[in-house]
């Protein structure tokens, strides 16, 4: 009995580790990697906030290095993209189903003393009429170069102050 538990328990987790993997909206592969690596970003346009899912036209992205200077996740660094146009430097390429890829090395001309965290991103229709985001309908942050950001905590805001008191 304890056996049949123990594999129960095994598939029920293998099941939740596979979803899992397969629910990410935008990845770098690599995970996590070294800036100077040339790795490929990943995007599923059916997750998310859903404003590309069912779109069949090309799929860009707007995006920019948050750095170790940067105020908070809405100060991107070395900004690329031409919102509303339709930019080849930042066209996706379809690989079905609803994916995306596109392979970046060398793409933000950065210097050799910034700290970089986290590539940020924002994906949209070739003229910038449909927007997909996360979920909750924000900006996709990912990590690199081994950075690890803090757990997001509710925004505090202190009313007689008039101020946030948390960032992020």
């Amino acid at each position: 009995m304890h056996k049949m538990q123990f594999y129960i328990h095994l598939m029920i987790f293998v099941f939740a580790i596979t979803q899992a993997s397969f629910s990410q909206v935008a990845w770098l592969t690599p995970e996590n990697p070294p800036i100077d690596d040339t790795v490929t970003l990943t995007y599923n346009s059916n997750l998310g906030n859903g404003g590309l899912s069912g779109y069949d036209g090309e799929i860009h992205f707007h995006t920019g290095a948050i750095t170790k200077k940067s105020i908070d996740g809405g100060d991107w660094k070395h900004i690329i993209g031409n919102w509303g146009k339709d930019d080849e430097q930042t066209r996706m390429t379809n690989i079905g189903n609803g994916l995306y890829k596109f392979s970046i090395s060398s793409f933000y001309n950065l210097r050799e003393d910034e700290d970089i965290q986290q590539l940020a991103f924002v994906f949209r229709s070739a003229n910038g009429s449909m927007v997909g985001k996360t979920s909750n309908n924000e900006d996709f942050f990912l990590p690199v170069n081994g950075y690890y950001p803090p757990a997001k905590t509710e925004k505090i805001y202190d009313y007689n102050a008039r101020r946030y008191i948390t960032h992020f």
